[in-house]
């Protein structure tokens, strides 16, 4: 069988729009053509099939039992890619709704700002959703589009894309100090009021590390399940602990925290910004050079 010449997809494209207005003067408005370009592309297509697509009389034009069939099959070819194009157009445009989990402290202290900057660039473009939880989430249950996390990911269906490093200081209110004195070694924190910090889903209470990593052996005296909580009873005087550097920046800074053993700090922990493997949508794309080029961070 002799081989079709390729498929013109504009006078297929032509021939829909024809059989839809039920005429070639109709079609060509529609289209902004003349209607002998629309009788040359409907006869192209004739020519090519070997067949008569329509009927034509000076009043009445109407399809042929062919010109129907190839019509059936042309619509519904054009409507799916029309709906392919749509698809691509998403990845390709940051458009729908970005849902973004973060951990609660890093981004109350951290990166709410920067997501602000972003949500107001992109107002017109985006729904954002900002999911806080210091768990770390189902990506395709929950829904998540991308997500910010603190150590390591360990899910080999998701990229984790180094973003930044933190320190953990262990850190003490002055009033503290002063009502119970300042332990001079790491041992002499047995003795004193630690606070803990256990998350939901999470067995235990978070180890403090210190030097290459080492766990201390520690009783807590609280346990908070949300950072914030637990340094504000920090700074309130209550006691000792351990948190991620940006978290007591500002404490350390105005006088009101005071760090202990910065010579023991551990190695510092890795923020990883993380997404299903796969195609990346744009408005994941835009959200993480967003990031890069706006959020604060140690280093680059």
């Amino acid at each position: 069988m002799k081989p079709l010449s390729p498929i013109a997809i504009d006078d297929i494209q032509i021939f829909c729009r024809a059989v839809e207005s039920d005429h070639f003067t109709a079609a060509s408005i529609s289209l902004g053509m003349t209607p002998s370009a629309v009788s040359k592309a409907i006869k192209r297509l004739e020519e090519r099939l070997k067949v008569k697509l329509f009927h034509r009389s000076t009043r009445v034009m109407r399809l042929t039992e062919a010109g129907q069939r190839y019509y059936d099959v042309c619509q519904d070819a054009l409507r799916r890619i029309e709906m392919i194009e749509q698809q691509l157009i998403h990845h390709v445009q940051p458009q729908g709704t970005l849902r973004i989990s973060l951990p609660d402290s890093l981004a109350i202290f951290h990166l709410i700002p920067v997501i602000n900057d972003f949500i107001e660039a992109h107002l017109r473009q985006l729904k954002v959703e900002i999911v806080l939880s210091t768990s770390y989430v189902d990506f395709m249950r929950e829904d998540i589009d991308v997500a910010l996390r603190i150590g390591d990911v360990g899910n080999d269906q998701l990229i984790a894309r180094p973003f930044d490093q933190l320190e953990q200081k262990i850190v003490t209110s002055p009033r503290y100090l002063a009502k119970y004195g300042t332990p001079k070694t790491l041992a002499d924190l047995s003795h004193h009021h630690c606070v803990g910090l256990k998350f939901p889903g999470m067995p235990t209470v978070l180890p403090w590390r210190v030097d290459e990593g080492r766990v201390l052996p520690l009783t807590h005296t609280v346990q908070y399940s949300d950072p914030l909580g637990a340094l504000t009873s920090v700074i309130e005087g209550f006691g000792i602990i351990q948190l991620l550097d940006f978290s007591v920046e500002e404490g350390l800074n105005n006088g009101t925290l005071v760090e202990l053993f910065s010579d023991h700090r551990p190695p510092p922990l890795s923020v990883n910004i993380v997404y299903l493997s796969g195609y990346l949508p744009a408005k994941v794309r835009v959200f993480i050079d967003h990031l890069f080029a706006h959020a604060p961070r140690r280093c680059n």
